[in-house]
């Protein structure tokens, strides 16, 4: 079941569910309309999360923006982290 659940493509109110499941706080109402500056970093072979949370995500809040890295899984921090520095620092630039 969870393999399934990793694998599925995402709807509005996916993250609500799943936060159902661990007990904890759905995600969608707490960053729908959020004003902050968002960068949203997914890897296109994600195996935890799908990769169409990140449009869903993107979606809820107004100024998100979205980069979706090819060949990349569940930690693009860990597992790019030359490419995810760069586009920090890119993204950082462009908040001023």
């Amino acid at each position: 079941a969870q393999c399934a659940l990793a694998h599925a493509p995402r709807t509005p109110g996916s993250f609500n569910g799943l936060a159902k499941v661990h007990g904890g706080a759905a995600l969608e109402p707490r960053v729908k309309d959020l004003a902050t500056p968002t960068r949203i970093v997914w890897g296109d072979q994600d195996r935890a999360v799908d990769v169409s949370s990140a449009e869903i995500l993107h979606k809820l809040m107004p100024k998100s923006q979205v980069q979706i890295l090819p060949g990349i899984g569940h930690l693009p921090q860990l597992e790019a982290s030359s490419e995810i520095a760069k586009a920090y620092l890119e993204f950082r630039k462009g908040l001023n």
